[in-house]
Formats: C-alpha cells, structure tokens, sequence
C-alpha cells in the first residue's frame, strides 16, 4: 500500500502545493516533501502537460518531516520550484501536473500527480471557494485522509478561505496597506500561542542548563512619569522568573511617585534618583551586580514571560546586546500593531530605536562603551547601543514579544536620538547630518532625512552603465531624465549596445557620443551563441569602468528629482557598505522595489511590499526608512568598480538574465560588506518593457540550488515570507 499521497510503495512524501485551482498568469508553485525507502533520491523533475521535465530543487531540510517519520533521509526531503505559467501557454480549463522523481540507482518513479483547474481574469470569487474545497475533499478521499469529524471540516475549511484568500495575485495598481488584515492574522498568533503554550526559540548555543535555569537578572527602568510606574511594577512582578531586582531610575525631570509604599514592601524594587548615580562625567552605570542587565526605556512595559524567553540566550551568554520584537497596548489592554523584527540592521539603527525598547545588555559592554550619557536625556539607552554596536559588540534579536509599548511610534526619532546618530556617523568618519523631511502633503508624517557633506559626494566620480537595445523611446527618456537631476561633473555615461538594429537607435548612440556635457561611450560587446546575456554585457562594461563607483542602471528607468545619486553614494563612504540600491516606482506611483527579500522556500526571491501605494506608511515606515537588506535590484545598483571586480562581477555562466543583482548582492555580504536600500533615492521604473518578462526555471533552480540554506536574517521568521512580496505584510499561522 503506498503512502497516503504517494503513487509508489517505495517512496513517502506529500505534494503541499499547487492548490486545486491556480491563477494563470501568476507563477506556479511546487512545494512538498518525498523520500525513498530504498535508492536515495538523486533528481526530483516536474512535467506539466506531458511536456519537458524542469528539474525541481530537492534537499531542503524539513524538521516537520522528521518529527513523524523516523527514516534519516526525511530530515532532506523537502522540495521548492516555481515556474512561469502564461495564458498564451497553457489551454483548456485543467492542467496535469506530475512529479518524476530518479533514484540513484537510475530507476525513474512518478511520485505524485494531480489535476489543477486553471482560473483566468473573471472567475468569481465564491465559485472558485467551492469548486476548491470540493475538489480537496475528493483529493483527501482518494488519498485515505478524509475526516468525518465536523470540527475538522470546520478547521479545513477556514484554510481553504485563507489560501484562496491569500493565493490571489496583487492586483493591477497601487494599494493601501490592510492594516486590519495585519491585525488579524496577529489576533490569530496570538490565540495560538495561548492554546500552545509554545516554547521560547532557543540559541543554538545554549546547553542543558538553561532547562529550569532562573538566572539573577538585573532590571533598570528609565522613568519620566511617576504614573506609569504602578504599570509596570506590575509587568515585572507578574514574571515566570523570579530571581531580579528591579531600579526605577527617575530622570532629571520625572516627578516622584505619590505614594511606594506598596513597592518598599517588596525588597527587590529601588527608587533612585538619577542625578544620584551621575558621574562628575555626565555618564553613569546602571546599578546591581548582575552579568547581565534588562533596560526598558520610559514607553514600555515587561510583556508576559519576558524574562523566560531571554533566559536561555542570557544563560548562553549569546550576544553583548539583545533585543526584541515589540508591540502596543491600547487603552483597554488590547495587544496590537506588532513590530515583528528581523536580525541586527546597523542602517536602520541610525533611524529607528528598534533595539532600544527592551534590551538585555551585558553590564561589561556597558563598561567598554564608557557608561550612559545622562546628556542624551530620553536617548540614553538609544545612545548606549549605538556605542555598543559601534565598539563591535554583538547583537542578537530574539524573535519573540519581549514588552509593550505604551503609545504609537514616532515616524522620526526626536532630536536627541539624531544627535546621538550623528555622532555614531561622524565616529565613522563622515559628518552627515540626521534631520527631518516632510513628505509632499502637509497632512502626512515627517520622515528621517540623512544628508551627505558636499566633499564626500564631490569627491565621487561615478559611471553610469546603461544597457539598451533599439527601443531608443526609452533610453531617451532615461538619459533625458539623467541630465536633469544628476551632476554631469563627477559622472560619465557608458552605454552597452545590446545588438541595436534600427536606425533611429543608431543615430541617437551617436548623437550622444557627440554631446560632451555627457562624456558619453557606446560599446557594443556583440553576442555570443546563447543569446541575451545581461550578466556578460555588464561585466564587459566594468572592465571599461576607470571611476570609483560604477552604477547598473537599466534604461527603462526614468530619474525624478535631484539628489538621488548623491543620497546613495554618500553611503559608500564608509568601507563595511558594499552595494546601494534606490526606491524603485511603478509609473502609477506605488512600489516596485523597496529591496529583495530572499527565500529559497518561496522558489526565488522577491521585491519587498510591491504595489503598495508610494504615499501609504506601510508596514513600521519600513518602505521609507534606510536600512540593510539581503540584496536590492539590478535595475539601480550602486556599488565600487574594485569590488564589482574582486568578487568576480556578475555570473553569465549560470544566471545570465536572472538573480545575477541578488546573487551579487549575497557574494558581496559573504565578503563582509552590507547591502543598503536608501529609499531617499526616488526613480520610476517601466519593468522590463524592453525585453518582457520571461523566466527561465534553469537559472531559478541554480540560483535556489546555491542559496537552499539562505534565511533572509532581515526579514523576521515570525511573518509569512509570501505576505512580505505584497503591500501587507502577515503575521504566520
């Protein structure tokens, strides 16, 4: 008998994804897992309609798989390929869907098979609902995992309404964040981890002894409103561990509580004044004995289990610095507007206190940094992590609620919170200056603005490297663009004719070669038996590259305003900066790159919160605030000409048109630099008129073949990878 799901005994597995029903235009999806009990798995292929086998990438670890089938070969059976599934492809109403898998002792099973209906523009929403869970369910009976148990059909049926929900492709056109769709889906986490009572994640470092370990923990709270104090009293007391002490150290200008008599009865909480432990310096060090210190500014409080979730990492002693993820209490004790985290962003540091809300900080890199700077008044502990992360401390983020906050978040930080960022800057040898933007209506918020000295950005000469073929509309639209918003001074033109044939194209080449306020080249590198090779084209133009800087820009880009080159070569005045991207527009004016995300288990990485509205926040101003990401697009990629060489330049050999931005990208991070998005950087992108759209699945599957073991570290694991392509990011269930 084979396995529920599987056609041959000798194999175990579950076909995940595609759904009964897919949208044709949208890419197909092909997820599960599948092991054999004899001959290993050597190449996994996927047949649509009969036609050419595309290999699937195989091997990916699945801890779920193991947690229910003992044989060792589970722990790599999982599988992930995504391929373009065009209208002009595919006909009729249903398309067959087979998986092959090749044994290595050559013998080739068909592993799964399953008919998917195909929905086109116009379907309706409801029909597509119940013609889904009605074709599952004759899927579930076939494969011997029908239930008859009302509850589970319950329960099938509300995933079946979030997948069809989900599955459903961004429209055409700009959108608003779903702020209420965000919040449910944190209502529903939340739910879950009371049902489950899940377990903190743990470091891989820690050992036995953080099982029932209650390590002393020293708690120092900021106060700057004695009425608040009460609150969060409480928060601590209320903790699973119970082996802390707790300081409330009220600022210069907090009043005193009217009444600690109710605190003076527990031996663990002390009052002090801060001006009482300032030094004749201005700094101070947090009082108690403890290792390790929790500091919570003056806006949050302690959420439930804190202390039980830091335990195993203050135990393993795992970083110098450590933060949480965060979210706000409203005036009836509701939990909302989560900010779920990702892994340590120096970038956006520099504009956003995400570290500093509840921080576990070894008193030793308290020490090193030279102490609080009582000066910096509400920033302090902001202060304090800059000059940790500054001195090389590590930081680490721990993917669980840690506090709350008490009030909504600022969209810009207060004046001495960019005080303390400058001088973190200017210590990195560049005086840039943090001020405040305001957006083009009066009625939206304010955004953090970095400015650049002039004799950094002067001292920058920059190589603009264009490829085109004929389309000569579009280059002229994008070198036009050029003139008005860039300082043809400190930067030269370079062209990459891609094989032009019209005429229009070849005169206009020549015209620009001719106007010396552009000190324009034209290459033409000429093509080789393969075909189109993006990757090779802008390889052969680094090597005619003789400035600091080169940037890849493609010409269906159209620049908008001045300032976006000097707001992203500032950024490569500091040498740990290796590549810069830009905020990327669709012509309607919502996002087309906000930076990429990178996830092997979605099939290929992904633009962040595409399509959402260029004027909406978006998820925490995450869309128009500065900060480190896994890769940004070719389309505009600023990067040093001598890096661009050492790391060997684009890979024409395997991703000619494909991923060679991201794939960069990730080399240049192996090598030790960072990637920065500077969304300041505003241009408008026409995607790919010139050349379309097409996908080609060999370069996807090398690409999610080099990276299979890549976790995006910026995005946080608590959100649903999809969700983060789209304007609305979503808690997972």
């Amino acid at each position: 008998m084979p396995y529920p799901g599987v056609e041959d005994p000798q194999l175990k597995g579950f076909l995940e994804l595609p759904a009964a029903e897919h949208q044709v235009d949208v890419p197909l999806a092909v997820s599960g897992w599948v092991f054999s009990l004899g001959a290993p798995v050597s190449i996994l292929e996927l047949v649509l309609d009969g036609g050419e086998p595309q290999e699937i990438l195989y091997g990916l670890a699945r801890a779920d798989v193991t947690a229910v089938c003992p044989e060792p070969a589970a722990a790599q059976s999982g599988f992930a390929h995504k391929t373009p599934l065009k209208s002009s492809s595919v006909n009729g109403t249903y398309l067959q869907v087979e998986i092959f898998a090749t044994l290595e002792n050559g013998r080739r099973i068909r592993c799964f098979a399953r008919r998917v209906r195909l929905l086109r523009s116009g379907d309706a929403a409801g029909s597509r609902f119940l013609r889904g869970a009605a074709e599952k369910a004759w899927i579930a009976l076939r494969e011997g995992r029908f239930v008859l148990s009302p509850r589970w059909w319950a329960k099938a049926l509300f995933l079946h309404w979030q997948e069809t929900h989900v599955a459903e492709p961004i429209p055409v056109g700009p959108h608003a964040m779903d702020r209420d769709r965000l919040e449910s889906s944190y209502q529903r986490w939340l739910r879950s981890q009371r049902e489950s009572a899940q377990a903190p994640i743990t470091p891989s470092t820690a050992s036995g002894r953080t099982v029932g370990f209650d390590p002393p923990m020293t708690i120092v709270a900021l106060i700057d409103d004695s009425s608040t104090v009460s609150q969060l009293v409480e928060s601590v007391r209320t903790q699973s561990g119970q082996t802390w002490a707790l300081w409330l150290v009220a600022l210069d200008d907090a009043p005193r509580p009217a009444t600690r008599s109710g605190n003076a009865q527990d031996s663990r909480i002390h009052w002090v004044e801060l001006r009482d432990l300032v030094r004749a310096d201005g700094t101070w060090s947090p009082p108690g004995q403890t290792d390790y210190l929790v500091l919570l500014n003056p806006n949050t409080l302690l959420a439930p289990d804190a202390l039980r979730h830091l335990t195993p990492f203050v135990s393993a002693c795992a970083a110098d610095w450590i933060y949480t993820d965060d979210d706000r209490l409203d005036a009836d004790g509701r939990r909302l507007d989560p900010y779920l985290k990702g892994a340590f962003s120096p970038e956006l540091a520099l504009v956003d206190d995400y570290a500093t809300r509840l921080a576990v900080v070894r008193r030793s890199a308290v020490e090193r940094a030279g102490g609080i700077q009582s000066a910096c008044k509400e920033a302090q502990v902001y202060d304090l992590f800059l000059r940790v992360a500054a001195l090389g401390g590590s930081v680490q983020h721990v993917a669980e609620v840690g506090c709350h906050r008490r009030h909504p978040l600022a969209a810009v930080l207060g004046p001495h919170h960019r005080s303390a960022a400058q001088r973190i800057m200017a210590g990195r040898g560049v005086a840039a200056r943090i001020g405040v933007s305001r957006r083009d209506s009066p009625t939206e918020p304010e955004l953090s603005d970095i400015a650049w000295p002039s004799d950094v950005i002067a001292g920058e000469q920059v190589t603009i490297v264009i490829p085109t073929r004929d389309r000569s509309e579009l280059l002229t639209r994008c070198v036009e663009s050029l003139r008005r918003t860039v300082d043809l001074g400190r930067t030269r033109l370079l062209i990459v004719d891609d094989c032009s044939e019209q005429d229009a194209t070849r005169s206009y080449l020549e015209a620009l070669q001719e106007d010396p306020a552009l000190r324009c080249r034209v290459i033409r590198p000429g093509r080789r038996d393969n075909g189109f090779n993006y990757a090779r084209l802008m390889n052969v133009a680094a090597g005619e590259v003789d400035t600091n800087l080169i940037l890849h820009l493609n010409n269906d880009i159209e620049a908008i305003s001045r300032g976006w080159l000097d707001r992203m070569t500032g950024w490569l005045a500091f040498d740990d900066i290796g590549v810069v991207g830009a905020k990327l527009l669709y012509p309607d004016g919502s996002i087309q790159h906000a930076g990429v995300i990178v996830s092997t288990a979605l099939g290929a990485p992904g633009h962040l919160f595409a399509r959402l509205r260029g004027e909406d926040m978006g998820y925490q101003w995450l869309p128009h605030r500065v900060r480190n990401v896994s890769a940004v697009t070719g389309a505009c990629l600023l990067t040093r000409t001598s890096l661009f060489r050492e790391v060997g330049g684009f890979d024409e050999d395997h991703l000619a048109v494909q991923f060679n931005d991201t794939d960069y990208c990730l080399r240049v991070i192996a090598a030790g630099k960072r990637v920065v998005y500077e969304p300041a950087a505003v241009l408008s992108h026409h995607e790919s008129v010139s050349r379309g759209r097409d996908t080609d699945y060999r370069e996807a599957l090398f690409f999610m073949k080099k990276y299979r073991a890549w976790r995006d570290p910026f995005a946080s694991p608590r959100l649903d990878i999809a969700s983060l392509y789209g304007p609305t990011p979503l808690v997972a269930s």
